[in-house]
């Protein structure tokens, strides 16, 4: 799940992800992430009845899929590319590709 926020701040950051998890939360147990914008983790995990858990600094190994997927969007959104002028509808558009993309046939 993909969302444009406004901004990086703690309550902005808490309300999106309560609102992308919530109607999947009976399959959310755990969230791993770092960064000062999860300060708000125990209202998330709370309001998601799951436990968050925050990588060690420089190790990240341990968000593997988190690294994955953030690879994958910049195949869309350019690096250093600005977000001001990206669309929902744009957002809407990347996450629909790489939900229902095609495993390669071999």
């Amino acid at each position: 799940m993909i969302k444009k926020v406004d901004s990086k701040h703690v309550e902005v950051i808490t309300q999106a992800t309560v609102m992308l998890l919530k109607p999947c939360m009976d399959k959310v147990l755990t969230i791993a992430d770092k960064g000062k914008e999860f300060a708000g983790h125990e209202s998330i995990a709370q309001q998601l009845n799951a436990v968050v858990y925050f990588a060690h600094p420089c190790s990240s190994w341990e968000r593997g899929l988190n690294e994955n997927t953030n690879g994958l969007i910049r195949q869309h959104f350019k690096k250093g590319s600005s977000f001001e002028n990206i669309t929902e509808s744009q957002v809407e558009d990347v996450m629909q590709k790489l939900n229902h993309r095609q495993a390669p046939e071999y």
